[in-house]
Parts: structure tokens; C-alpha cells; sequence
């Protein structure tokens, strides 16, 4: 019998993997592209264009965990969490009132 094991980053939905990545406030209204670490050491690239809603899943096709007998893989689901600031600079509210 195989036992799973938990991982830090990354949580098995049957042939999908999920994982949480928190961005910036910046990087959700101009758009972000972020390098992570999978499981087996090689990296994948997480890329939005444009505004990122709150809650939003970025969905990485064939990166998920391999389908038993199948040749297929699941894929991976990045559910973006934005870091909003508790204050902002007076050089910050006057950047965004421009």
C-alpha cells in the first residue's frame, strides 16, 4: 500500500494538485510571473496578464500528478491570494491619485 504523505506546498485533489501563491497589490492590478519549485525539482512558470480578482485559480494544464495507467496528468491549480497593505505612504496614496 502506498501512504501520501502532506506536502508544504502543494495539496493532492485526485489527479490535481493545488497550491496557494500570494502575490502583491501591484501584482495583481499589473499583472505578475512567478517561478516555482514542483515536486520533482522542476520549475514551472505562473503567469497572469492584466487584473487578478481576489479568490481568483490560475489553472496550469498537465501539471498536475500522473494518471495511473493512462499517460495523462492532472493539472495544477494556483489559488491566488492578494496581499493587501495594512497602510499606505503618503508617496503611495499620492502615486495612485495621479
Amino acid at each position: 500500500m502506498i501512504q501520501e504523505l502532506p506536502h508544504k506546498v502543494f495539496k493532492r485533489e485526485k489527479n490535481n494538485l493545488r497550491m496557494k501563491l500570494k502575490i502583491t497589490l501591484k501584482d495583481a492590478l499589473l499583472g505578475f510571473r512567478k517561478v516555482i519549485e514542483h515536486l520533482d525539482g522542476h520549475k514551472v512558470t505562473i503567469k497572469k496578464d492584466g487584473v487578478t480578482q481576489p479568490g481568483e485559480t490560475i489553472r496550469i494544464k498537465g501539471e498536475g500528478m500522473p494518471v495511473h495507467q493512462k499517460g495523462d496528468t492532472g493539472d495544477l491549480l494556483v489559488d491566488v491570494e492578494i496581499a493587501i497593505p495594512e497602510q499606505l505612504s503618503n508617496e503611495q496614496k499620492d502615486t495612485l491619485n495621479t
